[in-house]
């Protein structure tokens, strides 16, 4: 109705009212013939500034239909979703009986010619096909999710998370979808490791990796398979793999120094990255293998961008204590067995909050928020499952109960920080070079270990 009052001449912004009503029905566009104007309309009028895709969270594709059961795609970046889409509609079925009962109305708008009758029909006929016994939240309002029919009653998940800080994310996600999760947990690169001699045996035993930086997923991304979130429109770029959709974060994660109060007074504290390599720090300092451990490689990678290369970390590696696990880090400095910690910030606060005699410091030259990441194992046999799980934890609800409990800070932009953490935008960030710290990890690994 708007494009048809507007068909002539410049269309004024859509009104609030408009897009608030898209933003809460599920809808699925069929572009009989396609119309550079119509496009231009949605990309630069509705969402002045944004990318096509986050105009609202149900709005599954565009496409052209040719006949019956066929979709031909216009292949522009800008509706790269739609490719992830079908395939998952396709081939990983993503919407498909994830509930019994039909909880919301399915509207197909078809943009056609008179000439096109025939091709309208087949375009409904079609539309009633891909979401026949699906469920879309059309309310706006978060929903519990519920359990589908399938041949698993099981997921297996590798994280490299402690346990007490994710078993209440699993016992909720088990109570209402009634799946059982098996957790094998162990340190990121172990886990990557593991994954990789599995896979290369036939064996496909992972459905979902949770947790670890997320340029370690993405080093690895032969591994895993493309997925879209249901609240990807509300995940930051930096939060996401924006280009090939192998993993979304979880959580944003500072990397920070920890230091014992009791050690160390705040006045003598180091201040930055640089303060580490005094002498007085020899063999005082914890860090944990980059190899094995994702935080540690973040940590490494953020101090040569940081420091501006290798030499700085050769310097610094003659303070440090290796210690066997990231956890090692952060209890270590708890129970004052070292004076400082080279951790993530999480980890620090909820020792903080725990009442231990622990500070914490953001390096003066920037640090990195590396999100931990999820990501679905090739070959899994419970692509449904594994999905539902990933939109489990970045639905709101979670990410509350997750700052509020573990102090981590939501992927998504529209909650706030864990009470008491100060604001993202407050830390100075470096410029992180993702790319480079995933396409190089084993170069960078290598090097590490020669120093």
């Amino acid at each position: 109705q708007y494009l048809k009052k507007h068909q002539r001449g410049n269309r004024p912004p859509c009104p609030p009212a408009v897009l608030q009503e898209l933003d809460n029905t599920p809808l699925v566009f069929f572009v009989d013939i396609f119309s550079p104007l119509f496009f231009k309309f949605l990309h630069f009028r509705i969402v002045p500034q944004q990318s096509f895709f986050p105009l609202h969270r149900n709005l599954l594709f565009i496409g052209e239909i040719r006949f019956f059961g066929k979709v031909n795609l216009f292949h522009t970046k800008s509706i790269y979703h739609s490719q992830v889409y079908l395939k998952s509609l396709f081939v990983g079925k993503q919407y498909r009986k994830q509930n019994s009962r039909i909880s919301s109305i399915v509207q197909a708008i078809l943009l056609w010619y008179p000439c096109y009758m025939k091709k309208m029909i087949w375009g409904i006929l079609f539309s009633l096909l891909i979401f026949s016994g699906s469920r879309l939240n059309a309310s706006g309002k978060d929903e519990k999710l519920t359990s589908f029919s399938s041949s698993a009653s099981s997921l297996t998940i590798y994280t490299p998370h402690q346990s007490e800080t994710i078993i209440d994310a699993v016992k909720e996600f088990q109570e209402q979808t009634g799946y059982q999760i098996s957790l094998v947990m162990d340190g990121t690169g172990n886990l990557l490791n593991r994954l990789r001699s599995e896979q290369a045996k036939g064996i496909f035993s992972c459905d979902v990796f949770w947790g670890g930086g997320a340029e370690s997923i993405c080093a690895n991304d032969d591994l895993f398979e493309p997925f879209l979130a249901t609240k990807d429109y509300l995940i930051p770029t930096s939060g996401k793999d924006a280009e090939n959709h192998f993993w979304v974060g979880e959580s944003p994660v500072p990397v920070i120094i920890m230091y014992n109060t009791q050690l160390v007074d705040n006045a003598n504290a180091p201040k930055s990255w640089g303060d580490l390599l005094d002498r007085k720090w020899e063999g005082k300092i914890a860090y944990t293998n980059p190899g094995e451990s994702g935080s540690a490689y973040t940590l490494l990678c953020t101090m040569n961008l940081a420091m501006g290369g290798w030499d700085y970390l050769r310097k610094l590696k003659r303070n440090l204590m290796i210690v066997p696990t990231s956890e090692d880090v952060y209890r270590g400095v708890s129970k004052g067995e070292y004076y400082l910690g080279l951790t993530q910030e999480k980890a620090a606060f909820t020792e903080k909050q725990k009442g231990m005699n622990v500070g914490i410091i953001y390096p003066e030259e920037g640090t990195s928020a590396v999100p931990d990441a999820l990501a679905i194992a090739k070959g899994t046999k419970n692509r449904e499952a594994a999905l539902t799980f990933i939109n489990f934890i970045v639905n709101e609800p979670n990410q509350k109960m997750m700052a509020r409990n573990f102090f981590r800070r939501p992927i998504l932009v529209n909650l706030d920080p864990p009470q008491g953490l100060i604001n993202l935008s407050d830390i100075k960030l470096i410029e992180y070079d993702f790319a480079w710290a995933a396409s190089n990890r084993k170069e960078i690994l290598d090097k590490w270990a020669t120093l």
